[in-house]
């Protein structure tokens, strides 16, 4: 695809390049604390979210334990920030939401894709993302809109990281 192209798809909403993930967590207190210090370096901070989303364990507070980081996934970062949002119940709750970017699946990967705006894509379970990045919001301090208003934070990859759905 050449660069106009890519720039007229952007343009009108339809960069199929990436999927997003939407979701909330519980974190650990001492990775509550490492996430959301805002003396430390985003890309440090970042590194610790997505180490705690790839690494947890059984029992964890987490809904895709392991390198399980679900199977919906949303062609628009918005649609997937909102999900972040529903799912992380409100200030009160102190869930940490955020939005998984992946490179866009292949489609033997795709169970359903209604391509209708704020439904998500369904992709089978342990099929490989590509993940490339993650952007994420302090829990007391969430904004309506994309993931990237407000107090949002942003990491991204130097080399896509493959984990399942």
């Amino acid at each position: 695809m050449g660069i106009f192209e890519a720039i007229r798809r952007a343009a009108a909403g339809q960069d199929r390049s990436y999927v997003y993930h939407g979701f909330s967590v519980q974190l650990p207190p001492d990775v509550h604390r490492i996430v959301h210090d805002e003396s430390l370096p985003e890309h440090v901070r970042g590194f610790h979210l997505a180490r705690h989303l790839l690494t947890a364990r059984p029992g964890d507070d987490i809904v895709h334990p392991g390198e399980q980081l679900g199977q919906d996934w949303h062609r628009d970062s918005y649609w997937a920030s909102m999900a972040a949002r529903a799912s992380a119940g409100g200030v009160r709750h102190g869930r940490t939401p955020y939005v998984l970017k992946a490179l866009a699946p292949s489609d033997q990967h795709v169970m359903t894709d209604p391509g209708q705006k704020g439904y998500p894509m369904w992709l089978h379970a342990g099929s490989p993302v590509h993940f490339t990045g993650l952007y994420w919001h302090h829990p007391e301090h969430q904004s309506p809109g994309s993931p990237h208003e407000g107090d949002e934070h942003e990491l991204d990859f130097p080399e896509p990281v493959t984990a399942r759905a």
